[in-house]
């Protein structure tokens, strides 16, 4: 689904403590990460990884390519 990567970046964002935290601890600011999440923007391969890694789940779960029963 189009908006699949916003749904399981907001999952990721509500498991991390919110907004402001996760958005620290992946090194980007809540504004970028706000852009994420209405795909306003794409974030490299690079922050996509260190999203993943943050929220605790593979970068393909978190690129839609992997149901949520084998990542979380």
């Amino acid at each position: 689904a189009p908006d699949e990567f916003g749904e399981r970046l907001r999952v990721l964002i509500a498991r991390s403590g919110g907004r402001a935290d996760f958005a620290r601890k992946a090194g980007i600011s809540t504004r970028q990460l706000d852009k994420y999440q209405a795909q306003e923007a794409d974030p490299t391969r690079l922050r996509l990884m260190r999203m993943a890694e943050v929220g605790g789940v593979s970068l393909d779960w978190l690129a839609g390519r992997e149901s949520a029963s084998t990542a979380l």
